[in-house]
Order: C-alpha cells, then structure tokens, then sequence
C-alpha cells in the first residue's frame, strides 16, 4: 500500500490518497502518542488538522504504512 499525505506542509487540511474505505488512520506525534484516531470514508481522506501545534507528525493506516507530515502556522 502506497499513501501519500499533501499538501505538505499545511496549515489546516491534509488529504491521504490510496486508501480503502473503513481503513484506520491515526495521527502521532514525533513522541509517538496518538493524537488522532479515524476510520477512513474515501480517497483522498481530508483530515482537519487546524487543532494540532506546529510540528512534524506522523500518518499510519492500519498500522503498517507511515508516512510524515509538517503542520505549519
């Protein structure tokens, strides 16, 4: 399986591209706590990221696949 998250890097909303509908998608951070937990709908998935500090993160789906991510101001 081959994700990819953009924009990158963003301000509000990522989208995640290639995944199946009902796939889990967390979000961490880079001390590995999760700060997001979803079931994906479609693709790409947008996720609302407006309520995470600026930082680097962390995308899984079904916690195999991880992909990075930068949230900016």
């Amino acid at each position: 399986l081959q994700i990819a998250v953009f924009p990158n890097p963003s301000q509000s909303a990522i989208y995640i591209s290639n995944v199946q509908k009902g796939q889990e998608i967390l979000i961490y951070n880079t001390l590995g706590n999760c700060l997001f937990k979803t079931t994906s709908e479609e693709s790409p998935f947008p996720v609302d990221i407006t309520l995470l500090p600026e930082g680097v993160y962390i995308v899984r789906v079904d916690g195999i696949v991880a992909v990075r991510f930068i949230k900016t101001k």
